[in-house]
């Protein structure tokens, strides 16, 4: 099995998070923008999005880079659903499919990831990162990666969330070594 470094992810442990922005216009990555848009729409007038609102049909351009997790009764509390084939790969995976993400990463980087996790459920808010997203072969690649909150269909309540990291620019032309990770939460009420 295959374990994620934080420094594989490229940031430091804890970035702070950013609530100052209110719209999806801080997102960088046209294919991020576009997973936005699509949350936007299946939400309508509700809160939120229903975890059953989401259909493969209608996003065959992030099937491979699309992931969903879910809060489960699992070490860490979130599993993956269901991840697209890039991802699995960058896990070196042939399946994601309910593994618990906690077993994914070094024990002192998961913390992390769960508390940006835990931000989508409590808040509820959509997590938005930019900068160093992965650090492999010295290279310091920058993009994208987006969690978008899911409601259960029948409490309402988050229960899973929908992502889809994009480093469609690696390598970037323009990555700088000191270019860092800033992580947004978005509080959906002030979307429209």
């Amino acid at each position: 099995m295959t374990r994620i470094s934080y420094e594989l992810l490229g940031a430091e442990p804890g970035p702070p998070i950013i609530r100052d922005k209110t719209s999806f216009e801080i997102i960088e990555e046209p294919l991020l923008r576009r997973l936005a848009d699509y949350w936007l729409k299946m939400r309508g007038d509700r809160k939120l999005p229903s975890v059953t609102d989401v259909d493969p049909v209608d996003i065959p351009w992030a099937l491979s880079r699309v992931f969903l997790l879910e809060t489960a009764d699992v070490p860490g509390g979130w599993r993956v659903r269901l991840a697209g084939a890039e991802i699995e790969r960058g896990f070196d995976r042939r399946t994601l499919k309910d593994v618990p993400l906690a077993e994914l990463f070094d024990p002192e980087s998961y913390p992390h990831v769960r508390d940006r996790l835990d931000e989508c459920l409590s808040g509820p808010s959509i997590i938005y990162m930019h900068g160093q997203i992965y650090r492999a072969s010295n290279r310091l690649p920058v993009g994208g990666r987006l969690h978008l909150p899911l409601a259960h269909p029948v409490s309402g309540e988050v229960c899973s969330v929908l992502g889809m990291t994009d480093w469609s620019n690696w390598p970037s032309t323009d990555q700088k070594a000191d270019d860092v990770l800033e992580v947004y939460a978005i509080d959906p009420n002030e979307l429209k």
